[in-house]
């Protein structure tokens, strides 16, 4: 009987140390699938925010891309405007050079 009763508390000793290594293992294995959850979710939000900032990229390229064909048309204003006043500027100095060779020519 003395054995039947160290058998038993041997058993139950056994068997609640077993019952505290599942819960703990339990708990463990819970704790690393909500990591293992907390990674998917962090690679996810990652994923999207990298395709975000390719749209961005791509619609910025496009951005500067119509800010450098306003540029070119800027700079052939500026250059027909310059043609313009420099045929203007070369107008008026003919037509001194003429006022002057007329005048000479009335005064000789």
């Amino acid at each position: 009987m003395v054995n039947r009763i160290k058998d038993n508390k041997i058993t139950k000793d056994f068997k609640d140390n077993v019952n505290t290594w599942i819960i703990t293992i339990q708990g463990e294995v819970n704790e690393l699938k909500t990591t293992t959850d907390d990674l998917y979710i962090d690679a996810d939000e990652n994923t999207d925010n990298i395709n975000h900032n390719y749209e961005l990229i791509i619609q910025l390229k496009d951005e500067i891309e119509e800010l450098k064909q306003e540029i070119n048309a800027i700079k052939l204003i500026q250059i027909l405007t310059l043609k313009n006043h420099k045929n203007e500027f070369l107008e008026v100095i003919k037509n001194k050079q003429e006022k002057q060779s007329g005048a000479s020519k009335i005064q000789a």
